[in-house]
Parts: structure tokens; sequence; C-alpha cells
């Protein structure tokens, strides 16, 4: 994919513009009990219908299927499954560390509050 593509899919691959291909999991660092992985699993589950996911253009890229992490953060409010943004990033960096959601971004390395890109892998 060039500049300037639509980049979504199998063939994302935009390593030299900062982007990091769908489906990249990330490793699971910390072992968290099988009630706290099952519970991220189906919050993300829900979220995959909650927040918008769809095509963003970043720069000259168009990036598919994508949500912004402000999105996330308010869609846990309004749920009820987080009572303040600390407990919203908390359950966003564990879904990352369980690899049920990613960054679009080439080197972000958790979940924030802010209009970074994110990609659900279930």
């Amino acid at each position: 994919a060039g500049a300037g593509s639509v980049v979504g899919g199998a063939a994302f691959g935009l390593r030299s513009g900062g982007f990091v291909e769908p489906g990249v999991a990330v490793p699971s660092l910390h072992l968290m009990p099988d009630t706290v992985c099952t519970s991220l699993l189906l919050m993300a589950r829900d979220m995959v219908d909650g927040v918008e996911v769809r095509t963003r253009h970043v720069g000259e890229h168009t990036v598919e299927r994508c949500f912004v992490g402000t999105s996330a953060v308010r869609w846990m409010f309004v749920t009820g499954l987080a009572s303040n943004v600390a407990q919203a990033l908390c359950h966003g960096n564990r879904m990352l560390t369980l690899g049920l959601i990613h960054p679009v971004q080439v080197g972000e390395r958790r979940f924030v509050n802010d209009v970074c890109l994110y990609r659900f892998t279930l």
C-alpha cells in the first residue's frame, strides 16, 4: 500500500508510514485471573457495537475499521463500565495487554484518552 492508498485488511502493512498491520496482537505480559480476562473479552465484544468504528483519514493515508480512544472512554462511562477516566484507561490498557485491541500507530504501547486510533482484533 502506498501513500494516499486505502489501507486495511490483510494488506495494511504501512510500517514506513508509521502504522502497524491489523491483527497484530500485543503479547500478554501479565497474567490476569480468568474472570478478569472473560470480563474484558465481553466488554470488548460489546464495545465493537458501541463505539464508532469507521474509516478515518490520517495525513495522506486512509485507515479503515478503526476507533478513537476518546470514543471508547466515553462509551465505558455511558455504559457504566468505568466510573472515571483512570478506570476506563485501565480497562483499555488491559484489553491491549490481552490483544483484544491494538493501536494503529507504530510505537504506541498504551491506551490513551485521546484521538489515537485503535482496532479490534476480535
